[in-house]
C-alpha cells in the first residue's frame, strides 16, 4: 500500500460562467498518519468533539495499532483524518472518527477523505463500511448519506452523555454500480 495520495481539490466557488477566478486549485495530500500526526488528530478531535473526544492515550494506541487506518488530509497543516477499524474476518471497515478543521469544513474535504480510506479499505477485503454518527450531527449525517450510506439502526443511549446514535452502513461493493 502506497502512503502517499494526492488529490487536486478546489477550494472555492464554482459559478454558472465557471470557477471563480479570485479562488484557486490547490494541491491536499492525503497519506497514512503516524505518531508525528497525533497532536494535529488530537487538536481536531478536541475541536470537532469536546469532552467526547479520544482521551490522548487512545488515541495514541488506535494510530499504532495494525488494524486501524488513519489517513490525515495536509494543506500545510493537517486539515482533517478518519480513522477505520478494519476487521478482516468480518470483511468490514469500522469508521471510528472522522473530523474536519473548522476553517475546511463544508468544502469536501471530509468527502475526499472518506472516499479514499473506503477505497484502501475495499483493497483491503472490506465489503462493508459501518459508522455510528448522532442523528442531530445534520452535517456529518448528510455526508454519509451523500456518501451511499443508510441507517441501519438506532441505538439508544450509545453515546456516554446517554444521546442516541444511528448505525450506519454501505456496502463497497455498490460502488460498481453507482454512477
Amino acid at each position: 500500500m502506497k502512503n502517499t495520495f494526492y488529490v487536486f481539490h478546489y477550494f472555492g466557488q464554482f459559478t454558472a460562467n465557471g470557477f471563480n477566478q479570485a479562488d484557486e486549485f490547490r494541491v491536499v495530500r492525503i497519506r497514512l498518519a503516524n505518531v508525528d500526526d497525533l497532536p494535529a488528530i488530537l487538536r481536531l478531535e478536541k475541536d470537532a468533539f469536546g469532552p467526547e473526544r479520544f482521551s490522548d492515550e487512545l488515541a495514541e494506541r488506535l494510530i499504532t495499532a495494525p488494524d486501524i487506518t488513519t489517513l490525515v488530509a495536509e494543506d500545510g497543516k493537517v486539515e482533517a483524518y478518519v480513522m477505520v477499524h478494519i476487521i478482516r474476518s468480518y470483511e468490514t471497515g469500522d469508521v471510528l472518527s472522522l473530523a474536519v478543521s473548522k476553517a475546511r469544513r463544508r468544502q469536501g474535504l471530509g468527502r475526499k477523505v472518506m472516499e479514499e480510506v473506503e477505497r484502501l479499505s475495499s483493497d483491503e477485503g472490506v465489503i462493508t463500511m459501518m459508522l455510528y454518527v448522532r442523528p442531530d450531527n445534520v452535517s456529518a449525517v448528510s455526508l454519509y448519506i451523500s456518501l451511499g450510506y443508510k441507517v441501519l439502526a438506532r441505538c439508544r443511549g450509545y453515546y456516554p452523555d446517554g444521546s442516541d446514535a444511528d448505525m450506519m452502513v454501505k456496502h463497497l461493493e455498490d460502488r460498481d454500480h453507482e454512477n
